[in-house]
């Protein structure tokens, strides 16, 4: 009888220590997973506030502005120089950033620049919340720069371990379009220009690891952009003239 006990007692120690160990094993990975992202979102932080500080830096030095590009990691990709040399760009994308980000740093980020055009493209990093505030980033658009022309980009199309998003992203397009829409702002359907429609993803030669885009996607988005961004309207202060310039053209 004894012995039984010790066993019972044995068994009990054992299967406690067991418990102990699978605990272990799960909280310890677990804290330090935790802690990971905590530094990473402490790095992601400093870096977003360095941008901004950076922006606001340089922002006195740039005048006549024809198109300020915003969005997140796919607009900081995009090489705005080389793709629209005849215009004045200034690339305001912030890899990482959603849509309640942009809005903070709108003012900063756009609206002292004052440009000809806007050309946006954002959400991809906020699908499920991004119409919590996407209305009030166009509605501050139109408020602060009403002469400016206006480009909504859809969202764009994903591939491989991204593609599962490709449902909603649709789906979300067609709230954009309708938004740009009734700001009068115009739509631009880039998700149906990179769609390999025989896989539904985004097309393999346009993307390097199914969500961001290679210099072929970047040339398929300048050739529906550059049309847009011709003749681009004077800005008020630019066509303002002065009775007296007016007489003096008339005398000449």
């Amino acid at each position: 009888m004894q012995n039984k006990k010790d066993w019972i007692a044995v068994v009990a120690v054992i299967l406690i220590l067991a418990i102990i160990g699978v605990l272990f094993l799960w909280y310890f990975p677990s804290l330090e997973k935790k802690q990971e992202e905590a530094l990473l979102k402490e790095a992601y932080e400093k870096l977003y506030a360095e941008r901004i500080a950076s922006y606001e830096a340089e922002n006195p030095s740039l005048v006549d502005v024809d198109a300020v590009f915003l969005g997140d990691s796919l607009t900081e990709g995009y090489d705005l120089s080389t793709h629209f040399p005849q215009l004045k760009t200034v690339n305001r994308g912030i890899g990482g950033d959603t849509t309640f980000g942009l809005e903070n740093r709108l003012k900063v980020s756009l609206y002292d620049l004052n440009p000809r055009a806007v050309i946006l493209l954002i959400g991809a990093n906020n699908l499920d919340t991004m119409f919590h505030n996407y209305q009030a980033v166009l509605e501050g658009i139109a408020e602060h720069l009403p002469n400016a022309r206006v480009v909504i980009l859809s969202l764009l199309p994903t591939a491989g371990a991204f593609a599962d998003r490709n449902e909603q992203i649709a789906f979300n397009n067609v709230k954009i379009q309708a938004l740009a829409k009734l700001y009068g702002f115009t739509y631009v359907d880039a998700f149906s220009a990179l769609l390999d429609c025989g896989k539904d993803e985004l097309h393999a030669d346009c993307t390097t690891d199914g969500a961001h885009l290679t210099p072929l996607g970047y040339q398929i988005l300048t050739e529906l952009l550059t049309p847009l961004l011709s003749d681009l309207p004077k800005l008020p202060a630019e066509s303002e003239t002065t009775p007296a310039t007016e007489t003096e053209s008339t005398h000449e």
